[in-house]
């Protein structure tokens, strides 16, 4: 999924490549996601006014963790409601908080395994 985000600078195009989300074993209420971006897009911008929000809930999730790579960001972020819960979601959405709450869109996810990686990410 592509997004128009607003910067102080002007505005920049990010695309969420996959997510990955953990109801149960080691990783249980992680989700991951791997975004593209431009370098006008930096760290701080994401980790500041990206977040992440299951269906229907009412909690917007902060960054738990983060690490760059190549064209943009592995991205780690928890839910407590995600945790234990039957099974993952089917996707999340996506916000960009900055002076308003903007929203991204739906982004899919996959159901993450015991062993912390899907079947498409090994």
């Amino acid at each position: 999924m592509k997004a128009t985000v607003r910067l102080d600078t002007g505005s920049a195009e990010v695309e969420f490549i996959d997510c990955v989300a953990y109801a149960s074993g080691e990783f249980a209420g992680n989700i991951d996601c791997s975004v593209k971006c431009g370098p006008e897009v930096s760290l701080q911008d994401i980790a500041e006014h990206l977040k992440l929000s299951l269906p229907g809930g009412s909690e917007l999730l902060d960054l738990l963790g983060s690490g760059e790579v190549r064209g943009g960001y592995d991205l780690t972020y928890h839910s407590r409601e995600l945790r234990g819960a039957d099974t993952g979601p089917t996707h999340v959405e996506a916000y960009w908080v900055d002076r308003g709450m903007q929203r991204l869109g739906g982004i899919p996810c996959e159901a993450g395994s015991d062993w912390g990686m899907s079947p498409g990410r090994r």
